[in-house]
């Protein structure tokens, strides 16, 4: 069995997989011992044998990695991390692991072809890969929260406003122009990268993932695939991938 902790921004995500199939899901605001333990007893027998990988945005403490490592293999996933892709970043070791993990996922459910990943978090990021399994970049540009708190932070009275959903053009209040302004306007971003991508590329598969999704996913002029769980898939395949390193 798989243990994934995917260690962002805003929140810790575990996952327990067997195989490619997800088996349980939980979230926190920090990542520490005792979630952990919570989890893992939770849904396996206490101290089954388990391998981990761990992607983080920041340096993972060592006390959790010692404690993970007495229950199997762990894989802090590094630039230099064995991926089943072939990597063409000119600056690797500033690669985004929930990029790299996104695109590995993608490549694995839709291969082989021109694949555009769109994760819509903290940030909203682009990633292509090749039909021939080569990931060369792509885009990275404010996420929906970063683009409400910059509104709030670089102007005197623009209120601050949190996620909600819209089905409008027009604001008729301040609160719902600034709605409209990020939410209409990342869509037009994200379908005209989309068709910019097309342009150049033929037998192109775009993929949406990220927590904004939902805001996004309906609303997109261009046909996409929704996957919630891509990142999660992705560290999972990393990780089996490393495990049948000899």
């Amino acid at each position: 069995m798989n243990l994934i902790i995917d260690i962002g921004n805003t929140r810790v995500k575990l996952a327990l997989y067997e195989g490619e199939k997800q088996l349980a899901f939980a979230h926190n605001s920090n990542l520490s011992i005792a979630f952990l333990s919570d989890f893992i007893n939770s849904h396996t027998v206490a101290k089954k044998p388990l391998s981990t990988v761990i992607s983080s945005v920041a340096a993972e403490p060592a006390a959790i990695i010692d404690w993970l490592t007495s229950y199997g293999r762990v894989v802090q996933l590094k630039p230099d991390t064995p991926v089943p892709l072939s990597i063409s970043y000119q600056t690797p070791e500033s690669l985004g692991t929930d990029r790299l993990a996104g695109s590995v996922a993608a490549w694995n459910k839709y291969a082989p072809a021109n694949i555009l990943v769109i994760q819509t978090g903290s940030c909203l990021t682009y990633e292509f890969i090749t039909k021939q399994g080569e990931f060369i970049g792509g885009a990275i540009s404010p996420g929906m929260e970063m683009r409400f708190k910059a509104l709030h932070t670089f102007t005197g009275r623009l209120p601050l406003i949190t996620h909600q959903e819209i089905g409008l053009l027009t604001g008729r209040t301040t609160e719902e122009s600034i709605l409209s302004g990020v939410i209409n306007g990342m869509s037009a971003e994200i379908d005209e990268t989309i068709n910019r991508y097309k342009d150049k590329y033929t037998d192109l598969k775009v993929v949406l993932t990220g927590g904004d999704l939902i805001y996004f996913d309906k609303r997109l002029k261009n046909s996409i695939f929704a996957h919630p769980n891509l990142v999660l898939d992705g560290l999972n395949l990393i990780l089996r991938f490393n495990e049948s390193i000899p």
